[in-house]
């Protein structure tokens, strides 16, 4: 049991930094799938530390947000930003400014006004989301009300600050798990065309993509030309299809990763290549893996991986 307190210790410190309260009925909810983690982690001895927090933060972002927000984000797809949630954050982010515009320009009157419009919003807001009521505070907005009903204007934008700040508490600790849950599809039901038919979006990618790009270099620092025309075409046909694949979550061009640009230098490297030209087709290689699979990788597997860890 004392494996199992460390465990769950760890489990609300990590809730802590991205709640704003702890949500009891999935805290006990965890404790059993706490007790199985401890119990295998901690027969491994010390070694089983990194086992414990990988499966600990697994476990933390399968309940980091709250189930009442499905029915708001129903039907989110990619490149689709809206829900029910954010058009009543608008409509109550709207006021909040317009207070200090008003004021800015010696309008007390509609000032007054988006106030009274902002704090009523705000309060319908704050109860939209049970779990997160612990970022908003009434008490600011009345306050806010009072300074500006006494034309108290550097309070009523230290309040303003002060509001803002819970806003901006709550997005950097909800808003990333929230884009990659309702707005990212999960790369898993992505299938590229291959040579053997359809596969996942990852099993293309380390069979055929990764193997193109990767033979390219492998060929070529064996000066094995041939071989290197092989995975240059490899990796030229393979990445059509993965422009392709692209499709399956946007619906506009892209402009980057595969863009026509990108593709003229794929060409060239494989003409280099037959033109026995490797050191030049190699510079260009290591350029579109910058190009290419590093920039890629860094706007879409975090959202991938947070994805995982709630859904699966």
């Amino acid at each position: 049991m004392k494996k199992t307190i460390y465990v769950l210790f760890l489990l609300i410190f990590l809730t802590g930094i991205t709640s704003a309260k702890i949500n009891m009925d999935n805290l006990n909810e965890s404790i059993q799938n706490a007790e199985q983690i401890s119990h295998q982690a901690f027969e491994k001895g010390m070694n089983g530390f990194i086992d414990v927090f990988e499966q600990v933060y697994r476990l933390f972002m399968h309940i980091s947000l709250p189930k009442s927000l499905d029915k708001f984000y129903k039907g989110s797809t990619p490149e689709t930003p809206g829900s029910q949630y954010i058009d009543e954050m608008f409509k109550m982010a709207d006021p909040m400014i317009g207070i200090t515009t008003d004021i800015q320009e010696g309008d007390m009157v509609n000032a007054t006004a988006n106030f009274n419009q902002f704090k009523s919003q705000y309060q319908k807001v704050s109860k939209m989301v049970p779990r997160w009521q612990g970022y908003w505070d009434i008490g600011l907005v009345n306050q806010l009300g009072n300074d500006l009903k006494n034309k108290n204007v550097p309070a009523v934008f230290q309040d303003v600050g002060k509001i803002g700040k819970g806003c901006s508490k709550c997005h950097a600790n909800e808003m990333p798990q929230v884009w990659a849950k309702y707005y990212w599809k999960d790369f898993d039901t992505v299938n590229v065309s291959t040579p053997e038919g359809n596969l996942s979006f990852t099993d293309a990618m380390t069979k055929y993509l990764d193997a193109g790009y990767s033979g390219i270099g492998s060929n070529i620092r064996e000066g094995k030309q041939k071989d290197a025309i092989n995975s240059s075409d490899l990796f030229n046909s393979t990445l059509l299809n993965f422009k392709q694949a692209c499709n399956d979550c946007h619906k506009t061009p892209r402009y980057y990763y595969v863009s026509d640009d990108v593709l003229a230098n794929v060409t060239l490297m494989g003409t280099d290549i037959r033109a026995g030209k490797l050191a030049d087709a190699e510079r260009i290689r290591e350029q579109l893996g910058a190009d290419i699979c590093i920039k890629c990788h860094i706007v879409h597997m975090p959202a991938q991986d947070m994805k995982d860890k709630m859904e699966k």
